[in-house]
């Protein structure tokens, strides 16, 4: 039997899983921020907190989204006047003493640490996920990898009709 506190906090948790639609078309704000001197080349960083896969799963995935965008992966995030960063966090839901599923919350921002002051900028993409499979759960990582990129690529190339 599920307590009314708890039953609470999955309906939050479901409802707020529901509306992680992420949009594509960025801000102007964040626009002007990723025009960048040389496009072709994006840092970024990748970390990974109890998720049932490991960072080297996520460094390969968003390697591979910018790879096949045509965007060389740096690796020198510390440095670069723009970077990507992925933070996926996860935390068991345990009801009764018994684990009955898993918070997935995956955060995809573009950051920078020069010039100082270092800034992450909260550019909205990313998901929520609740007690789904990690195959599915990377599927979803990837999507707002995408997004992020393709809001990249727009802000750096004549990709728009417009």
């Amino acid at each position: 039997m599920v307590c009314r506190s708890t039953r609470s906090v999955l309906i939050l948790l479901a409802l707020l899983a529901g509306s992680n639609a992420h949009s594509i078309d960025a801000p102007d704000w964040l626009k002007e921020t990723l025009k960048q001197s040389n496009p072709n080349e994006l840092a970024y960083i990748v970390f990974a907190d109890a998720c049932g896969f490991s960072e080297e799963d996520l460094d390969e995935l968003v390697k591979g989204v910018l790879i096949r965008s045509r965007i060389k992966p740096s690796g020198d995030w510390a440095l670069a006047n723009l970077y990507l960063s992925v933070v996926v966090q996860c935390m068991d839901i345990t009801v009764g003493g018994r684990k009955t599923g898993k918070v997935i919350q995956a955060k995809v921002d573009f950051g920078r640490r020069n010039p100082k002051p270092a800034i992450l900028y909260d550019s909205g993409f990313g998901t929520l996920l609740i007690s789904v499979k990690e195959d599915y759960a990377l599927s979803r990582i990837k999507a707002a990898v995408e997004d992020a990129v393709t809001a990249y690529l727009e802000a750096n190339f004549e990709l728009s009709p417009d």
